[in-house]
């Protein structure tokens, strides 16, 4: 499945409204798709946004919302879990013409900030990608987004006990007995050195 837009039908005013349902079939490819990636998608995604054109450039302000499940990684339950993303995005014209005219007009390709073309948007987190001039494709910044705002730790509740780590028994559902605390092999050997009184 492709996402592309074509430049020509973001607006010079007004810019461009865009809303489409991210299948999850798609969001599993992004994901990594195999039984062995610890994320699946769950259902379908939205992403959604609004493009403006700006001399030789393009911005993005938008989100993508979808679900995943994850084994905690505590007790391996799987947990299901909602992540938003909210992200801003620039994509810059790479033609040296294009270049040519942005510095001729005093735009700073790395940081419009002061520029006279700064639109409504505080650039100061947006990432850049060039792009040829006529489409974006937007298959791999969603990608990009997705993977790095995986969450880093899934817990099925903060207080989890996790697994027994002699049985392997999921101390939530109840407790087995067994020691938790399992001594340090490396220290071992001092538990029988005899100390003279």
């Amino acid at each position: 499945m492709q996402f592309i837009i074509k430049i020509e039908e973001i607006r010079e005013k007004g810019g461009l409204d865009y809303d489409r349902e991210l299948p999850n079939a798609f969001l599993e490819f992004l994901l990594g798709g195999g039984p062995e990636s610890a994320f699946h998608a769950v259902g379908n995604g939205r992403f959604a946004g609004h493009f403006d054109k700006l001399p030789g450039r393009v911005m993005f302000k938008g989100r993508i919302d979808f679900t995943v499940r994850a084994p905690c990684k505590r007790c391996l339950t799987d947990v299901v879990k909602k992540t938003p993303i909210d992200f801003r995005m620039t994509w810059v014209h790479e033609r040296p013409d294009v270049q040519a005219a942005l510095e001729e007009a005093g735009i700073d390709r790395a940081s419009d900030a002061e520029g006279p073309g700064r639109g409504s948007f505080d650039d100061g987190d947006v990432d850049t990608e060039p792009f040829d001039g006529e489409k974006i494709d937007l298959g791999s910044m969603m990608r990009e987004q997705i993977l790095l705002n995986l969450p880093m730790d899934v817990l099925c509740k903060p207080e989890c006990k996790g697994l027994c780590s002699v049985c392997g028994q999921d101390l939530n559902e109840k407790d087995c007995g067994h020691e938790q605390k399992v001594p340090d092999p490396r220290w071992a050997a001092l538990k029988n050195l005899k100390l003279p009184n």
